[in-house]
């Protein structure tokens, strides 16, 4: 008599379903850590290069996600490109030499060190960033772009937009930048590992973008002036 064979049980669909996810997500891990220490490589052979690349297209991002917000079914690409032209020319590199001088001039036990950087990138960064921001976004959406304002401020020229811009929105913003980064910074500079922080920054970044955005365009319209007759 032979030796007895055990019957083997067909593997179902649900067991098939779960090695298959399974698979999947051990290969999405590693994708992700390779493309994510291409990342580390990049930011350490070119940083500012590699900073640009990441906070244009976020700037960009939370710029339409502004727009939706305001119910705008179609994009507003003029306004896209003031706001990524900003992010680029002046932000990125502003905040780029900002955090090297603070990593120079700040010392201190890792608590204390952590609270000086947050205040310190909102204060000195982030207040004059924030002016240039109103200034440069309202100069070239209206002298460049052509738009107008609108409602209780439609036909104010563009120098009365801009100090009614300075006036009241500067201090919301920064309002605003004190509120939402300096808690932000501080327990991205305490808590998360230095390689790690610029990915949570980037994310929360979206958000402010965002924000921007919406102050900005309170008051000027996607419209052309109408003709003079």
């Amino acid at each position: 008599r032979g030796p007895s064979l055990l019957p083997v049980e067909a593997p179902n669909a649900d067991s098939a379903g779960l090695v298959t996810l399974s698979t999947i997500c051990r290969g999405v891990a590693m994708d992700y850590d390779a493309m994510f220490a291409a990342y580390q490589r990049a930011m350490a052979r070119k940083p500012l290069l590699t900073n640009l690349c990441t906070a244009v297209p976020l700037m960009a991002f939370g710029d339409v996600a502004a727009q939706r917000i305001e119910g705008s079914t179609t994009a507003d690409v003029q306004r896209t490109t003031t706001m990524v032209s900003y992010s680029g020319l002046v932000f990125t590199p502003l905040f780029f030499q900002i955090y090297r001088l603070q990593e120079r001039l700040l010392h201190g036990s890792p608590l204390l060190l952590a609270w000086q950087k947050a205040i310190f990138s909102v204060v000195v960064g982030g207040i004059p960033a924030n002016g240039i921001f109103l200034s440069l976004s309202t100069v070239i959406e209206m002298k460049l772009f052509g738009k107008q304002p609108t409602g209780e401020h439609a036909g104010r020229s563009m120098i009365e937009v801009l100090c009614n811009k300075l006036r009241y929105d500067w201090p919301r913003i920064v309002q605003g930048s004190i509120v939402y980064w300096v808690p932000m910074n501080f327990v991205n500079f305490y808590f998360v590992p230095v390689q790690y922080r610029l990915v949570i920054s980037s994310f929360a970044a979206v958000g402010w973008n965002c924000f921007l955005s919406l102050v900005q365009h309170e008051y000027v319209s996607t419209s052309k002036a109408a003709p003079q007759r």
